[in-house]
């Protein structure tokens, strides 16, 4: 009875135990701060940045990028919660996969803007630039001083100018042309993709579906269209966009053709191409996009105001 009474008083024991660890993961999972989505280079959930302010930091990163390659992205946001902003910096790098993804070479600066705290994350292959001590220096000497004096813009600004530096003298691959990456979406001439697209469909669709037959010789047409797209701009989304366009354009092509030889099917072709090449530019062309990377091994610094 008494070896009963012992296992009894140790299940409960037990079984309290791990109740509470799962009210203690419940609470710190509910504590964790949800990491939106990367849609710009300066994302500011905090309210803090004005308008120009923002769009000003947009283009000294983005010039960064194109200068360096390496990607330097800005999250200002209320609090880090009860994550501690080191971690909380790190996985969310990770997550938006700052840098490309090649060399890792991705830059998050952090600033939780109520709790006065800042965190600079680097990735691997900045770590050898960007050393911990340097990372705590840029906070300490370019940024704190000015976020304490309320002008948040000036201390990014100041902060960004000085990785920027350290960046440059490391000498990391240099940019190898359209990647994927915000820089290129924003750069990249979507109309001539359409444009490209509509006469090789044009001109060598008829071609490929007089000797091969409507599908495969569209197929063709697609294919080809990607591949000369891909080698052009080394960027896949393109590549895509190239190949499903150039089908579907020949596809349709085929159909107008069949039905009348006259004004109604270039009218068709001509519009469907122009649609292709504007839709594509518009749902692409704003939205940035990072780079890929996302090796942060935990390097930088934290700091505070």
């Amino acid at each position: 009875m008494e070896l009963w009474n012992r296992w009894s008083r140790g299940l409960v024991t037990l079984l309290f135990g791990m109740v509470m660890w799962g009210v203690g993961l419940g609470s710190h999972a509910a504590s964790v701060i949800a990491v939106p989505a990367l849609q710009a280079r300066v994302m500011d959930t905090s309210g803090t940045l004005q308008a120009e302010e923002i769009r000003q930091l947009e283009a000294e990163l983005a010039a960064i990028e194109t200068d360096t390659g390496s990607q330097l992205v800005i999250w200002l946001l209320p609090s880090s919660g009860a994550e501690d902003i080191a971690a909380l910096a790190n996985r969310v790098a990770n997550e938006w996969k700052v840098g490309r993804k090649l060399e890792g070479d991705g830059l998050l600066i952090l600033v939780a803007k109520n709790d006065r705290r800042i965190r600079i994350e680097v990735a691997k292959a900045l770590e050898g630039a960007i050393p911990d001590v340097m990372a705590g220096r840029v906070i300490q000497q370019q940024m704190a001083p000015r976020f304490a004096a309320g002008d948040y813009v000036g201390g990014l600004r100041n902060g960004v100018a000085a990785l920027a530096s350290l960046i440059k003298a490391e000498g990391l691959p240099a940019p190898q042309g359209p990647s994927g990456s915000g820089a290129h979406a924003q750069s990249f001439n979507w109309v001539e993709l359409g444009v490209f697209v509509f006469f090789a469909s044009a001109i060598g669709g008829t071609m490929a579906r007089r000797a091969l037959g409507t599908r495969l010789g569209s197929a063709v047409v697609g294919v080809l269209s990607a591949a000369l797209v891909f080698y052009v701009t080394q960027w896949w989304l393109s590549c895509l966009i190239a190949g499903v366009g150039g089908f579907m354009l020949s596809i349709m092509m085929s159909r107008a053709s069949t039905r009348s030889m006259g004004h109604h099917a270039s009218g068709l072709s001509f519009g469907t191409g122009t649609t292709f090449g504007h839709d594509a530019g518009g749902s692409s062309a704003g939205n940035f996009r990072s780079g890929g990377g996302g090796s942060f091994g935990g390097g930088g610094a934290s700091g505070g105001w």
